[in-house]
């Protein structure tokens, strides 16, 4: 129904492979990722031409309240890249994912292998937006680090175009060479 916790480890895990499509370009291809255990969405391994767009990551599946990733001892973050990889895409414009209420970051990029990342158009901390929302920063994240965190990870990232409320913004870890 995407408003209780089921517990699973993980909502989405990539250990391999090449052109992977999580979600779509319209709401009507959404994904609701949302109450694991651990991590909402994590890439594990080398990967290429995977792309995250347009989800609900910590959220019901209205897009309204928190139904976090993660719990205490556990990964806990909305997305986590961990293994590297080429051309890994999260959002895009008209097809961003919306990201909140998760327990860790909202975005973890921790690899030395990864080359032509991006994350551009997500709104993080934040719940769905839509024209007829008077309350949109209304709600509080429940992140207890970044949104977006980049850490070890040398090759170029680029992150643009990304809407953050409520939290540390973007933190470039030991990564160089980063686009904000």
């Amino acid at each position: 129904t995407g408003t209780l916790s089921r517990s699973n480890h993980a909502g989405v895990a990539i250990e391999s492979g090449s052109d992977i499509l999580i979600g779509g370009n319209t709401p009507a291809s959404r994904n609701v990722i949302s109450g694991n255990r651990g991590n909402g969405v994590r890439v594990d391994a080398p990967v290429s031409d995977v792309t995250i767009n347009s989800n609900y990551i910590g959220l019901n599946a209205a897009g309204k309240a928190a139904v976090p990733n993660g719990s205490e001892g556990e990964d806990s973050h909305g997305i986590r890249l961990n293994g590297g990889g080429t051309r890994i895409r999260i959002g895009a414009a008209g097809a961003g994912n919306v990201i909140s209420g998760n327990q860790g970051n909202g975005i973890e990029i921790f690899s030395e292998n990864l080359a032509g990342a991006w994350v551009k158009n997500n709104n993080m901390g934040l719940f769905r937006y839509t024209a007829s929302s008077q309350a949109f920063g209304a709600y509080r994240h429940r992140f207890m680090h970044q949104q977006i965190y980049i850490h070890n990870s040398p090759i170029p990232t680029s992150t643009q175009l990304n809407l953050i409320g409520w939290g540390f913004g973007l933190e470039p870890g030991v990564g160089e060479d980063s686009t904000i």
